[in-house]
């Protein structure tokens, strides 16, 4: 991971070629309904998720502790495998707990950098994705819900993953603009057509087949009870930034 000193800042900056939309001129009333409708809808969905994964994750660590004195290592590492992707899972509930917990973010002095180390450490970039990181030193705090924070972060690293698929790469920057934290993901993909990039905000759009439309709907909640606002740029063959900016902490 490359952090950089104040004297040589990263240049987290909107291209200036992209078209780009905000979540200010996306969100309505509307958006915030059906947000609601989704928030409680996952509240229900985390309990009966949850209940199986912790017996699963359970039942994992007494078979690994059989199997270690048997010392059939092909066994133990399916095991692993099994229990990061249990782990995945867990993170991807965190995320839809972040519906719910919106309207009531516990705020407190964050250090962006710290938030975005986090997610980058529990990401696994497929391969031949390269996934880079250049984090500014000495950037102000935020005030922050940790956990919506890095919900947000990591929605919008995992959609720039998946534009990339294995042939490509992402960067993540951060820095500063104005009064304002900038954290700015970029991907190689293939980038958003005009008519697609002023819906990239309402929830439940998609274009991706599987995909249900909530990451970006999500981060411009969070975006938006943390008095910030979130943007993605883009233009088609050409990739796409997304930006989360939060207002520096002036305490």
């Amino acid at each position: 991971m490359t952090r950089t000193s104040p004297d040589n800042p990263p240049q987290a900056e909107m291209n200036p070629h992209y078209a780009y939309q905000t979540s200010d001129a996306a969100w309505d009333e509307a958006a915030d309904r059906r947000m609601a409708d989704l928030a409680t809808f996952a509240d229900g969905l985390v309990h009966d998720i949850r209940n199986p994964l912790n017996v699963i994750k359970s039942n994992l660590y007494l078979l690994r502790q059989r199997l270690a004195a048997t010392e059939e290592p092909r066994t133990l590492r399916a095991i692993e495998r099994i229990d990061d992707q249990v782990t995945a899972q867990e993170r991807l509930l965190e995320g839809v707990q972040a519906f719910y917990r919106t309207d009531q973010p516990a705020l407190q002095t964050v250090q962006v950098y710290d938030v975005v180390r986090r997610v980058v450490e529990t990401t696994a970039a497929p391969e031949g994705c390269d996934l880079r990181t250049e984090l500014a030193e000495g950037l102000p705090t935020v005030r922050a819900d940790p956990h919506l924070l890095e919900a947000a972060i990591r929605a919008l690293v995992r959609n720039a993953i998946e534009a990339v698929a294995a042939d490509g790469a992402v960067r993540i920057l951060t820095g500063a603009d104005g009064d304002r934290v900038r954290i700015l993901v970029e991907d190689t993909g293939p980038g958003i057509t005009p008519e697609v990039l002023p819906q990239v905000f309402q929830p439940l759009f998609t274009t991706r087949r599987g995909h249900g439309g909530v990451g970006l709907a999500l981060v411009a909640r969070i975006a938006r009870v943390h008095r910030g606002r979130a943007l993605v740029g883009s233009r088609p063959g050409s990739g796409t930034q997304a930006i989360l900016e939060l207002p520096a902490n002036t305490d």
